[in-house]
């Protein structure tokens, strides 16, 4: 009876009063508790889309593995050319239902390939009289006897008699030096202009070899340049006469420098003096560049618009990028597109199309900034493609683990109106007459070990559709109903700047929502998209919904800070002032779909500043800032699985090399046992540029988190 009435008086915070177990003990419910909370406060359908293109899948019936581009031949739209990785030309019939593909190479190029996640077979171009003379380019990186490093090359081919491409002969071939500390920034587009000229597109292969500017600036080095040459269906190439420098004063290939990455680019058909260049940046910015013959680019001494590592640098004689963009959006590397010039779809006529690894899309029009976001695609991008008629394609990866597919991009039909409410007191969470306050059936919940938020303080609340209960999944993690709507509010300085809601909708998926407070606290206005602000002396970020789903993983139930073991924890629940563990009442009010025992039975996160020993501590920071990504299936470039719940030997960290990046420090580890100064998992938490861990979202470094996972890495005497 004792627990009964506790649980009544809780539920009557909740707006439960009513019900009959609470207004009549002897009356107890046939599962022993009270049934949910009812609340207004639920999940609507997803908004529509307001963008002005969308994706369609094409070519269903094939699998692409490794694929960075694809092509038509000049004069030929019968057919597409798929160009993999691993060395491999794939032609196919231009047609919806296409079932197979053939091999185009006479010898395909694996063999001899050097293949990394930045080298292989990279670039390909078809000669403009291809038809007629069956003569190709290719451009790829290969390991040669003699040479640490790899070399690039391209390669002329030309088609036999039975329709295949043999290797005629090497036109181009450049070896990546001894400095070179990773073997990234290799060769990449090759282009055939309208001038007939082939350009080609090198990255700085970081190279430093004690270079202050970085090759990308000597004019003697070829790394970091746009190339031009004439290279055609016999001989090697020449340098053409309007080459900036043909007569002297440099490398008479080049043809703009400045650059650091120039993965891809392409020529507006339209104008086709203007070149695009996607120019992948370091830690900060990403760039797009309109190239012109002859210009300096930045690169090192500028990333995007900034002083590269310093605040001020001689500008002189560089050219400004047409766009940038800041990788603290979560973004990480720029993917050069094309000009549209087709005419199924005329609102983007004159746009240009381009993208970002992380699957944003977007459209610059008429080569006027600002650029617009066109769509949040939850892929990852690796190139777009151009068909002969000006129609434009995406490849790209649903998840690393699977293959690659093709995308057609299409107008997309006007959007409905969306139904998620443009202010905070219309949505049914809080008290519309005052917003600040949640309504009474919302469940207030706390966790263990929060998720760093640049010392904003953080209150949560949920809210359960009547009748329905949480799945309480075999590895602790909650998974919730349809309808399920879970609200968290921010504050600096004592005042709310931002209130985010994450529902999941009818069609089962999860959504972000992020409303913005007015300086007033009166209301927060919905945000359609990401942005930045200063809050109480701070910069404060302000997600995307899209941004919100690459921390709210789908391996980590999408909820993150609701399981067994961040929940396992004693809470004073505001509408009542009683004291109780929140997985206790979660049990008695009826609302978990197993019984889960005792709490002391169950695991829990340690406190990270409380005063379990520091491993404890450490590890549960670990698993509450980095885990969502890092586990088993959340991050196809990493295999660490930073769980609260394994024993370090299978974190996959411990003296391990990195796998994506060392940030050009020498013999660093993941982690390096008793160095923090060796050990990436210390040095990425300590940076607030694209390679911080975690990597959006955050302006302020959590300097008590560094010194618990250092002093963590310091007791560590030995790898298990």
């Amino acid at each position: 009876m004792e627990r009964i009435i506790f649980v009544c008086n809780l539920a009557a915070g909740f707006g439960l009063a009513a019900l009959a177990a609470c207004s009549n003990p002897a009356s107890e419910p046939q599962n022993g508790a009270p049934s949910a909370p009812n609340s207004m406060c639920g999940a609507l359908p997803r908004p529509p889309s307001t963008s002005r293109v969308e994706l369609v899948p094409v070519f269903a019936n094939l699998s692409f593995a490794r694929p960075i581009g694809l092509f038509q031949a000049p004069g030929d739209n019968t057919r597409w050319y798929e160009v993999e990785q691993t060395g491999s030309v794939q032609s196919f019939a231009n047609a919806p239902n296409v079932t197979t593909k053939t091999e185009l190479l006479a010898t395909p190029l694996a063999v001899e390939l050097g293949v990394t996640e930045e080298g292989g077979l990279l670039g390909f171009a078809f000669y403009p009289d291809y038809v007629a003379n069956g003569t190709a380019f290719l451009a790829y990186t290969v390991r040669k006897a003699g040479n640490p490093g790899l070399t690039q090359r391209i390669a002329r081919y030309k088609r036999n008699g039975a329709g295949l491409l043999g290797k005629d002969i090497d036109i181009f071939e450049q070896a990546v030096p001894r400095e070179s500390i990773r073997e990234e920034h290799n060769i990449g587009s090759i282009v055939f202009g309208a001038d007939r000229l082939l350009y080609v597109g090198l990255g700085d292969a970081y190279v430093l070899g004690g270079d202050p500017a970085n090759p990308a600036q000597n004019t003697s080095s070829l790394f970091g340049k746009i190339l031009r040459i004439a290279a055609g269906p016999t001989g090697t190439y020449t340098i053409p006469p309007g080459n900036p420098y043909a007569a002297g004063g440099g490398a008479p290939e080049i043809y703009a420098r400045g650059f650091r990455n120039p993965w891809r680019f392409s020529f507006d058909r339209g104008n086709p003096t203007h070149l695009w260049v996607g120019d992948v940046g370091d830690d900060s910015w990403e760039e797009i560049n309109r190239v012109e013959i002859g210009k300096n680019y930045g690169w090192s001494v500028m990333e995007g618009t900034a002083c590269h590592g310093a605040a001020s640098c001689n500008t002189t004689g560089l050219e400004l990028p047409v766009v940038t963009y800041a990788h603290k959006l979560g973004l990480l590397a720029v993917i050069g597109g094309y000009v549209y010039r087709g005419t199924q779809y005329p609102a983007l006529y004159g746009s240009y199309i381009y993208g970002d690894f992380s699957g944003r899309i977007w459209s610059l029009p008429n080569d006027q900034p600002p650029a617009k976001v066109e769509l949040e695609t939850g892929l990852t991008i690796v190139s777009f493609a151009e068909d002969n008629a000006g129609e434009l394609y995406v490849l790209a990866y649903e998840s690393l683990t699977a293959p690659a597919k093709i995308f057609h991009i299409v107008g997309a039909p006007p959007a409905a109106p969306s139904q998620i409410p443009k202010v905070l007191s219309a949505t049914g969470c809080v008290d519309p007459k005052s917003p600040k306050s949640p309504t009474q059936a919302l469940i207030p919940f706390d966790v263990n070990s929060p998720l760093w938020s640049d010392g904003a303080e953080k209150k949560r609340w949920l809210s359960l559709p009547q009748g329905t209960k949480i799945h309480v999944r075999d590895d602790g993690d909650f998974e919730f109903p349809i309808g399920t709507v879970l609200m968290k509010e921010f504050r600096l300085a004592g005042k709310p700047v931002e209130t985010r809601l994450l529902m999941r909708h009818p069609d089962g998926d999860w959504g972000g929502y992020s409303y913005e407070w007015a300086d007033d606290g009166s209301d927060a206005y919905l945000l359609d998209e990401e942005k930045t602000k200063i809050v109480a002396g701070q910069e404060w970020f302000f997600p995307s919904t899209t941004q919100c789903l690459r921390c709210h993983t789908v391996e980590a139930g999408r909820s993150l800070g609701l399981e067994i073991a961040q929940l396992n924890k004693t809470i004073t629940y505001p509408q009542t002032g009683r004291t109780a563990n929140q997985l206790v009442v979660l049990q008695e009010l009826g609302l978990l779909d197993k019984t889960l025992g005792e709490p002391a039975a169950l695991p829990r996160l340690a406190d990270p500043y409380g005063t379990d020993p520091p491993e404890a501590r450490a590890r549960s920071y670990l698993h509450a800032n980095c885990s969502f990504c890092h586990r088993p299936g959340a991050s196809p470039r990493t295999q660490h699985n930073l769980l609260f719940s394994i024993s370090l030997a299978l974190m996959k960290v411990c003296n391990a090399a990195p796998q994506v990046s060392d940030l050009g420090y020498p013999n660093m580890l993941i982690l390096a046992p008793g160095d923090p100064t060796l050990s990436l998992l210390s040095i990425r938490m300590q940076r607030l540029d694209g390679m911080r861990m975690p990597p959006l979202a955050s302006s302020r470094l959590d300097m008590p988190g560094v010194s618990l996972v250092n002093e963590w890495i310091q007791s560590i005497t030995a790898c298990p």
